[in-house]
């Protein structure tokens, strides 16, 4: 009976298991899954992973991405009880990830936005974070300008924030343009062509000269 139902259980395919343990108690540490029905007894041993267990000196000097997943689960089971501890841990986080050189556009959000979701503080402490990474952020916003990719929450209004006045200034830029090209004698079709302003946009810039 096993052998004949072993195919399809195996189906010539090797298999790798591991089961990621992300709880705080540090004798909980199960290795195998047993079965047992009549004198049948089953049993299925798997790797594990356990994210309290791991080191954190050692997270933090990895360039994989997921140390700092582990390291942020890690950082939330040490921050249960403790905002303030876990601000502190929320702001390392995504102060390494906006300055990681190596990480690429789509792993640098989504690690943001897992820290952002995962450590979880107060509204007014997501609010000193906009505040701390006013000019830090203003790189990644570069990198974010025209990205698909979600955006972490508490960021987010720090990026829409930095996004506007990076708009404002552009139209700033094609305003004084405009008024070089009106002093120069240009026509306004040649003004509106070459800066992208609208007529009533010019007109405003005439009766300011």
């Amino acid at each position: 009976m096993f052998k004949k139902n072993l195919p399809r259980i195996w189906n010539d395919q090797k298999i790798f298991a591991i089961a990621l343990l992300t709880d705080a108690n540090r004798s909980f540490h199960p290795t195998a899954y047993e079965y047992h029905f009549y004198g049948t007894t089953l049993t299925y041993a798997y790797n594990t992973y356990k994210v309290w267990n791991q080191d954190e000196e050692r997270l933090l000097k990895s360039n994989n991405p997921f140390a700092l997943v582990v390291l942020a689960g890690k950082y939330m089971l040490k921050s249960e009880n403790n905002a303030d501890d876990r601000y502190q841990f929320k702001r390392q986080l995504f102060d390494l990830i906006l300055h990681n050189k190596n990480y690429s556009q789509e792993y640098t959000q989504s690690l943001l936005s897992f820290v952002d979701y995962l450590l979880t503080v107060p509204e007014e402490m997501n609010q000193k974070l906009q505040d701390e990474f006013n000019s830090t952020a203003e790189e990644e916003v570069n990198l974010m300008y025209k990205s698909s990719f979600p955006e972490p929450p508490t960021l987010k209004p720090l990026f829409d924030k930095l996004r506007k006045e990076r708009e404002e200034g552009k139209v700033e830029e094609k305003r004084k343009i405009a008024e070089v090209m009106l002093k120069n004698g240009y026509s306004d079709e040649e003004i509106i062509k070459m800066t992208s302003i609208t007529e009533d946009e010019l007109e405003e810039i005439k009766n300011q000269i």
